[in-house]
């Protein structure tokens, strides 16, 4: 994979274009334009559609003297570049799979159409701490457990959390509620009385993760479990519904999140089951319209179970 950040850092004292690689089977460059800025370029023999610059990302064509065009993508403020980077090696990789150049013009003014649409949904600053820990208890479930057990597009396709599902993974045959917690804690947090107020069967699974340096190496974050997640997914598809999950959660990957690391410790399992102490909907007086309330594990040792 053509690495966009180190691209643009070998590229920083070079006033021209090089191309990401020899075997792409566009002519896609990066360099830096008159202006300074780290751009994508893209030399083609069709004519490229007008496209709308965003507040992040320009995006320019003209037509050159040879009779092609060039279509280039420049990042507009310095710090979003992490964001830029991603867009790149999305762009490039996404692209591999064409067999023709003439459809290559085509494909990436769709592609920066739907990065357009999905940064203007997503919020550019990084989620808080207790955020990143949750979020990161959920990607290690799924690329642990749901991919290995499902597959990937059935697993991609259980993720509800991001879009704020009342469970977090949802299959034909069950369901995963995932709680991130600190090792030696008591009890968990259960915040809303749907959340485990089901009918079928399901599993509450608490991981317990504590904070780390970003140097150790057992530790993880999300840009490293976005990494290894992406790295396991099978097609383009999969891999850009699973970006537009996580852009949902307001998850861009940005340089922030290498500093803050936890160490994944054991992953409990609990039936949740008709005997299984919570709070239903159904028994909440009238008026009360939410609780949140805490869960001894203590008190639910009885229903743990065998991954």
């Amino acid at each position: 994979m053509t690495d966009a950040r180190q691209a643009f850092s070998e590229l920083k004292d070079d006033a021209g274009f090089r191309r990401v690689d020899a075997i792409h089977v566009l002519d896609l460059y990066y360099g830096y334009d008159p202006q300074g800025r780290a751009t994508l370029l893209l030399v083609s023999s069709a004519h490229p559609q007008e496209l709308h610059p965003s507040r992040t990302i320009s995006a320019e064509t003209r037509k050159r003297n040879d009779g092609k065009w060039a279509l280039s993508f420049a990042l507009q403020q310095p710090e979003y570049k992490d964001l830029f980077y991603s867009f790149c090696n999305d762009m490039v990789e996404s692209s591999r799979v064409l067999k023709q150049e003439p459809s290559g013009a085509a494909f990436i003014c769709k592609r920066y159409c739907d990065w357009q649409q999905m940064m203007a949904q997503a919020s550019l600053q990084i989620l808080s701490r207790t955020e990143i820990k949750g979020l990161a208890g959920e990607m290690l479930f799924l690329l642990e457990y749901m991919i290995p057990k499902y597959g990937c597009q059935q697993a991609l396709d259980a993720w509800t959390g991001p879009a704020r599902g009342d469970q977090d993974f949802i299959t034909v045959e069950s369901w995963y509620e995932i709680k991130t917690a600190s090792s030696g804690a008591e009890t968990i947090h259960i915040s809303s009385a749907e959340q485990l107020d089901r009918s079928d069967m399901g599993y509450l699974v608490v991981q317990f993760m504590d904070a780390t340096g970003a140097d150790d190496p057992k530790g993880v974050t999300l840009n490293s479990l976005y990494e290894k997640i992406s790295a396991r997914l099978e097609t383009d598809v999969q891999r850009k519904q699973f970006a537009a999950l996580l852009w949902q959660q307001g998850l861009t990957v940005q340089s922030a999140y290498d500093k803050i690391a936890f160490c994944p410790g054991k992953r409990q399992y609990f039936q949740v089951d008709t005997d299984f102490p919570r709070i239903r909907c159904e028994s909440l007086p009238s008026g009360v319209s939410g609780v949140k309330y805490l869960l001894s594990l203590a008190a639910i040792a009885s229903f743990k179970k065998e991954q």
